[in-house]
């Protein structure tokens, strides 16, 4: 896992820029589940637990929403909390945590948060990585109102571009299966729903949300695919054994002729998966 915490870290910045603007229109789609089907949190009782935070875009979210209410934010990238840390949001802490693994072994206490959210973090995780960290973030739910809000990219057409532009140039190249590096065990809702269910989870809502990641270019899109360092389109682009400047200038094209929208910009369908349960009895 330290492999994978370095490169977090190292897309920190890039994230910020472009892919924060994404996830946080997942995370209204989040909020906006929970509120229609549960109590909103309240600022004067409400702990909230953000993990996997990244560079904030939630957190912010919770914090300007329910002005003064109390947010612990993890992350395991330092360099993503680094940036979460700048905005000096009121009543949020911080910490590194790794929601692969024990919580309550990493400082956490159990049955503490009124909520816990989690937004597009646990289908990146390794091996059954996905299940153990909602088993792990229930247990630190308040017993019988505790609220477990999570998102996943249910559909991804990020790795196209690159995947047809490599096709183009190489016709005998083979998209590794890792195209779509979203794991095995979180692909779709019925996967997350099934996961809060076996957590003991109860009441369980869900809901898919159509989303677009935007680029002023073809240029734009293929420039940041390749070099932004994000661990994900790193994986990605792992089926090409030749020479990565090769595709940029196809993948631009590709780009702009699948997914224009016809004023130069580059439009790519996304689709967040989002779940909101209740915790049972202890």
């Amino acid at each position: 896992m330290a492999d994978k915490k370095e490169g977090w870290s190292a897309t920190a910045q890039a994230y910020s820029t472009k892919i924060a603007h994404l996830t946080g229109q997942g995370g209204e789609a989040l909020l906006s589940l929970l509120t229609s089907n549960f109590p909103p949190p309240d600022p004067q009782s409400a702990y909230i637990l953000d993990a996997g935070a990244g560079t904030g875009v939630f957190t912010k979210l919770l914090s300007t929403t329910y002005p003064n209410i109390h947010i612990h934010a993890t992350d395991f990238a330092p360099s993503m909390l680094s940036l979460l840390q700048t905005q000096n949001l009121p009543n949020t802490t911080t910490q590194i945590l790794d929601s692969s693994q024990d919580h309550i072994s990493q400082g956490l206490r159990p049955n503490t948060f009124s909520h816990v959210f989690s937004t597009f973090l646990i289908q990146f995780l390794p091996g059954e990585g996905p299940k153990t960290a909602i088993q792990e973030m229930t247990r630190t739910l308040k017993p019988q109102t505790g609220l477990l809000g999570t998102a996943i990219w249910t559909k991804s057409s990020m790795h196209e571009p690159w995947d047809l532009a490599c096709s183009n140039l190489d016709p005998s190249y083979i998209p590794p299966s890792a195209s779509n590096p979203f794991g095995q065990v979180m692909k779709n809702i019925q996967n997350l729903e099934d996961a809060y269910r076996e957590a003991g989870l109860l009441d369980v809502v869900s809901e898919e949300k159509e989303l677009w990641f935007e680029c002023k270019s073809g240029e734009e899109f293929a420039d940041y695919f390749i070099d932004s360092k994000n661990p994900a389109f790193m994986t990605m682009q792992k089926g090409w054994k030749g020479d990565v400047e090769v595709v940029r200038k196809e993948m631009a094209n590709v780009a702009r002729e699948k997914f224009g929208s016809g004023d130069g910009k580059v439009r790519i369908p996304m689709v967040a998966g989002c779940a909101v349960g209740r915790k049972a009895e202890s």
